[in-house]
């Protein structure tokens, strides 16, 4: 419970934080997805129902701090969490270098879902340009930013000893 409560204090802090700085920047490339790290890393390291509290929980805060319609990112990390489980057998994270490359496949697997949720819901394709072009440096911004996320949530499970290893 400590780890829980940990990484949710610190994806707030990051996100609130990320949210701010971003207010004065209009780059819409580097508004990357920060639960992505937090997601992937907790199937891949802990057990699936943490990962899934996870997954829940940080869309949940996500979906308090921005104005997108409701349910879309509840249902976008429900499936990024269901893709990495389904990818957790066929890979193997042996490094941050590969932890990375993971989030950016992951957040390009996100974007295609919330881009056809939002075609098939509303009927209309307005937005998919924007999201085809800043499609990829979001992917590599996610993955950039990824590797601090890694070494922190390592820390704090080297830490706290609530690493299970199998």
């Amino acid at each position: 419970m400590w780890k829980f409560s940990l990484l949710s204090l610190l994806f707030f802090t990051i996100t609130v934080s990320h949210s701010i700085l971003l207010n004065f920047l209009s780059l819409e490339f580097l508004k990357v997805d920060l639960a992505i790290p937090f997601i992937v890393y907790s199937v891949f390291f802990d057990t699936p129902i943490f990962a899934l509290f996870v997954a829940v929980t940080f869309a949940l805060i996500q979906e308090g701090l921005t104005s997108c319609i409701g349910g879309t990112l509840l249902f976008s990390k429900s499936s990024v969490f269901l893709f990495a489980f389904f990818l957790r057998s066929r890979l193997y994270i042996e490094s941050h270098y590969t932890f990375a490359a993971l989030c950016g496949i992951t957040e390009v697997f996100e974007c295609i879902v919330v881009l056809g949720l939002s075609v098939f819901t509303e009927g209309k394709i307005q937005g998919v340009p924007n999201i085809l072009i800043n499609l990829f440096p979001v992917a590599t911004f996610t993955a950039i930013f990824s590797i601090p996320i890694y070494f922190l949530i390592l820390r704090l499970d080297r830490k706290y000893r609530e690493t299970r290893w199998e």
